[in-house]
């Protein structure tokens, strides 16, 4: 995130400079000539999507630039209730991304922050076409983001990802748990989720592992889904959790529940997603 800041400092002066300089001015210079404008665009609201930004703005004030200072922050969080939505509602979501990037190509701040795969995706056409710098946060994997590739985020884009390389992560459980052959995961429709699962599936079998998972409503408790991929400990021998919001749900209930679960059957829980899983012996 530092690094990110750092970049986010140069393009901020050089975008402003009618000259386009390639060398950035100091903080307390740039204090000096101008006000910076960030946008921030995200969908829903939860617990990692604020850690996100709070580790940006951060980074930020660390750097010289700071709100009441030299920054003025515009926010927009566009409603979206992940348990409940449907089809519609999530056309409904694209409409309005659409929508807010339209308005902020015609505000034209110095720089756009983008939280999560939606906002960056659905967005990113319309301000790459203002030449609005974009910088995105909370991304599974930025090729689903339309960047160019996985270290490539394409120009006037950079930010940070939440991607690990799902072989590399297998590699390491195969180290640490040796014995373990069948991972059960629980994931919803979430589209990082899904690909989180298929990833692990696919990877896993290179390995000699098999991965079992169970398809659950964001309503659904995770119970019932542990229960049968456990099968009264003739099923799987340790649980995985996906990147997918569900586990950050009421009060991250299901990353609760499944770490209960695992202690009261003795079996283990991972997580491949680098956020917050309580309960979990291994983060990769």
């Amino acid at each position: 995130m530092k690094k990110i800041a750092t970049v986010f400092a140069f393009v901020l002066s050089a975008c402003w400079l009618s000259c386009q300089a390639m060398e950035a001015l100091s903080p307390s210079s740039m204090d000096e000539l101008h006000t910076f404008r960030i946008e921030v665009l995200q969908v829903t609201d939860i617990e990692p999507y604020q850690k996100s930004l709070d580790g940006f703005m951060k980074a930020l004030q660390d750097s010289g630039i700071a709100v009441g200072t030299n920054l003025i922050v515009h926010r927009v969080k566009i409603d979206f209730d992940v348990e409940k939505g449907g089809f519609w509602d999530r056309i409904g979501v694209l409409l309005r991304i659409r929508e807010e990037a339209q308005r902020i190509a015609m505000e034209r701040p110095d720089l756009v922050l983008t939280i999560g795969t939606p906002a960056t995706k659905y967005a990113r056409a319309i301000l790459d076409d203002a030449h609005i710098p974009v910088v995105f946060t909370a991304v599974a994997n930025p090729e689903d983001a339309n960047c160019t590739s996985l270290n490539d985020a394409g120009p006037g884009v950079t930010g940070a990802t939440l991607y690990t390389d799902m072989s590399d992560s297998l590699k390491i459980v195969k180290a640490i748990f040796p014995a373990v052959q069948k991972i059960g995961m629980v994931n919803t429709d979430d589209e990082n989720g899904v690909a989180n699962v298929a990833a692990a599936t696919a990877k896993a079998k290179e390995i000699g592992i098999t991965v079992s998972s169970r398809l659950v409503n964001k309503r659904d408790s995770i119970i019932p889904s542990l229960k049968q991929l456990f099968k009264d400990g003739n099923g799987v021998q340790m649980f995985a959790v996906p990147l997918d919001t569900y586990y950050g749900l009421r009060k991250y209930e299901p990353a609760v529940d499944l770490s209960d679960f695992g202690t009261e059957n003795k079996i283990p829980v991972i997580t491949f997603a680098m956020v917050r899983v309580p309960g979990a012996v291994l983060y990769v």
